[in-house]
């Protein structure tokens, strides 16, 4: 009974910041699950060049949607409701996945199409979130860090969970459905979430875009997260064919993932100190450094699984930093719009193309500067 009066003489931001975390913390459980399309297309036959079509076919559909589903939050005045219907739509349509016939010589046709459709809800999924979260605890002086750990720590434990006991007893077509009804609860702890007050409905401005497009730092920062989102789009999706590669079993992604999202959590916590030190335009700038490091050390220093995990483990900052950008972009959810567009390339060598990418913006230091400014 005391516990009872307890919960309900929570503050309003307390209760705000429970509410959040069990969004981030849920959601990023249900992406842990989800996170096996690229094996399940590998164990199905689906060869690399063919998955770099898919790709470029998604990459243009990514594009389209963030713009669309960006435009719809502003004329709505509602985040919460894009997250809502993005969320419920984009892992309710992610299922039918493995009901795609395979084998058939109309089965590639079919995946190019389909799953550029499904994408079209998936893809903003993740900056929504991000997007709801920020903005709840710019306006409510919330710890952000905090809040987001939850979602590190559910993913690496959902991560492990999948990895030695859903796939071993259901096996990979198993986590599409898995990750729908893991994600329930999310979707519904977002209906009682606040509404950020800073996404009231916009009118359409006469100026268009070509204010934005006059804008250096608004520019500057596209550039960057073009390229950026580039290398990481090369190193996500192709990762699993170069495990396969260096004879590391795929489904071992889970695990080397989760290891990773674990190494997030302390950075998180302490981000609020670092940023009273460290200005988050090189914080930014120092996420591609890393990430350009740890994609050099893929190529040249990984043969084994066990010696892939140590550069996820040292190389930890990377993602820290990388929370650093998802910060910046989930308040402009317009810039991650080209986040896509150039990851088609069918390289299997992935890896050295992301640090080629990642080290190239560490080259333009005065944009990033100025658009971080």
């Amino acid at each position: 009974m005391n516990k009872l009066r307890r919960l309900r003489s929570l503050s309003p931001e307390m209760a705000e910041t429970l509410r959040l975390a069990g969004v981030q913390g849920i959601f990023w459980a249900a992406m842990a699950v989800g996170n096996y399309q690229t094996v399940y297309l590998q164990s199905i036959g689906f060869p690399a060049t063919d998955f770099g079509l898919l790709n470029a076919i998604a990459c243009a559909v990514a594009i389209f949607a963030m713009t669309f589903w960006g435009t719809v939050s502003d004329r709505i005045g509602s985040v919460r409701k894009i997250v809502i219907l993005t969320l419920t739509l984009g892992c309710g349509l992610f299922i039918f996945v493995p009901l795609i016939p395979t084998g058939q010589s109309y089965s590639t046709l079919l995946f190019l199409i389909l799953i550029p459709i499904i994408n079209f809800f998936r893809v903003p999924m993740s900056p929504f979130v991000d997007n709801l979260t920020v903005r709840n605890c710019a306006e409510h002086r919330l710890n952000y860090g905090m809040i987001r750990s939850s979602g590190s720590l559910l993913f690496a434990i959902a991560g492990v969970i999948t990895v030695n006991a859903l796939i071993p007893a259901a096996g990979v077509p198993s986590t599409f459905w898995v990750m729908g009804i893991v994600m329930i609860p999310a979707i519904v702890l977002t209906y009682f979430c606040f509404e950020p007050q800073s996404g009231k409905r916009v009118k359409k401005s006469a100026a268009g875009a070509g204010v934005l497009l006059k804008n250096y730092a608004y520019m500057a920062f596209l550039i960057f997260a073009f390229f950026f989102q580039m290398a990481a789009a090369f190193e996500g999706n192709f990762l699993t064919y170069y495990m396969a590669d260096i004879q590391i079993d795929t489904v071992n992604l889970g695990l080397i993932l989760s290891v990773r999202a674990m190494m997030e959590i302390p950075f998180l916590f302490f981000i609020g100190r670092l940023r009273r030190y460290i200005k988050m335009k090189y914080l930014i700038m120092l996420s591609a450094i890393l990430m350009a490091t740890e994609c050099l050390c893929f190529c040249f220093l990984v043969n084994s699984l066990p010696t892939i995990l140590p550069r996820f483990t040292a190389l930890a900052t990377v993602h820290f930093s990388a929370r650093a950008r998802t910060i910046s972009m989930s308040l402009h959810p317009w810039s991650c719009v080209p986040r896509r567009t150039a990851c088609s390339f069918p390289w299997r060598k992935s890896p050295a193309f992301s640090a080629t990418c990642s080290a190239a913006f560490c080259l333009t230091p005065s944009a990033a500067k100025r658009s971080m400014a």
